[in-house]
């Protein structure tokens, strides 16, 4: 789902976010994910566990 590169369609952006976010949850033992519909937008989610693993 997310991969090493960061990528960006959006003008003048880097893609780095979401790379910054999956390094985070990884981290952490988290899942980040992302659900989208052509032409009806995505929704992102992040899933972080309350203890450490």
């Amino acid at each position: 789902m997310f991969t090493s590169a960061t990528i960006s369609t959006t003008p003048g952006g880097t893609g780095i976010g979401t790379r910054f976010v999956k390094n985070v949850a990884d981290i952490h033992g988290g899942r980040v994910g992302v659900e989208s519909e052509l032409g009806q937008g995505a929704r992102f989610w992040l899933d972080l566990p309350m203890e450490r693993p």
